[in-house]
């Protein structure tokens, strides 16, 4: 499946002239002390079927356990528009090495897992889940919060549904970079705990904080990205893989 992400990498990044990008950066923390970042890329690529954005986020963090501290690495990359699409997640756990790539069929998702050497592939329909790990952080996608009491989200760090109650929109202030924002923030309560989001009025998410364990990580964004429009996607072909398992 990696060749699949490399061509449509290509084909969306043939002409890089016409192509700008933002950058942001969010400070991970623990108890108030940092314990680490996130990058994230978002190169704005015109195409024949409108407008796509290329995410590519890189996160490095190290947890104090006990005596010693856990260290997380996770590398997410994938191409977004309004609605779900497809990613790829290669995550390094205290060393322990996962993979997970999803892409997007007309009536389902498939969701390959890489692990102990071994590749297995698992189908999941569309109406099982109402966005991915991308979703969350695409300020492409503004807005598809509003209105739901549930919500559920297909994971780029287990590649498995994560499903709870969202809180109703609640309206606050923060500060980004010395500037005070009006956010729009809500709770996602999940079985593993809560999980903060906190948006600006054009999509991007300036805040979250998650569980991890028995600790809570917050994420806050450095400095506030320059003001950008979105264009509306337009549908375009359906590249599919077939489903299967093998030693690696």
């Amino acid at each position: 499946m990696r060749w699949l992400f490399t061509l449509l990498l290509f084909l969306f990044t043939a002409n890089p002239a016409t192509a700008d990008s933002q950058e942001l950066r969010y400070t991970l923390s623990y108890q108030g002390e940092s314990i680490g970042y996130r990058s994230l890329k978002i190169r704005f690529i015109p195409s024949t079927y409108g407008e796509r954005r290329l995410l590519e986020s890189w996160t490095e963090f190290q947890l104090p356990i006990g005596r010693k501290n856990f260290i997380y690495k996770q590398r997410l990359s994938g191409l977004a528009k309004s609605k779900n699409t497809g990613f790829t997640a290669a995550m390094s756990e205290d060393g322990h090495l996962r993979e997970v790539q999803v892409v997007h069929q007309p009536e389902r998702a498939v969701v390959t897992h890489v692990e102990y050497g071994r590749r297995w592939a698992i189908p999941v329909t569309h109406e099982k889940y109402d966005a991915t790990s991308l979703t969350l952080i695409d300020p492409g996608a503004k807005g598809f919060l509003e209105n739901l009491l549930q919500l559920r989200v297909l994971s780029a760090e287990t590649g498995r549904v994560i499903a709870g109650k969202l809180g109703p929109k609640k309206n606050r202030i923060l500060v980004i970079g010395g500037s005070k924002q009006q956010i729009e923030h809500y709770v996602w309560s999940t079985e593993n705990g809560d999980i903060e989001l906190a948006y600006s009025a054009d999509g991007y998410l300036l805040q979250y904080s998650f569980p991890f364990g028995t600790q809570k990580i917050l994420a806050t964004l450095d400095q506030l990205p320059a003001p950008r429009s979105f264009e509306e996607d337009i549908p375009d072909p359906i590249i599919g893989v077939g489903m299967d398992e093998e030693k690696l």
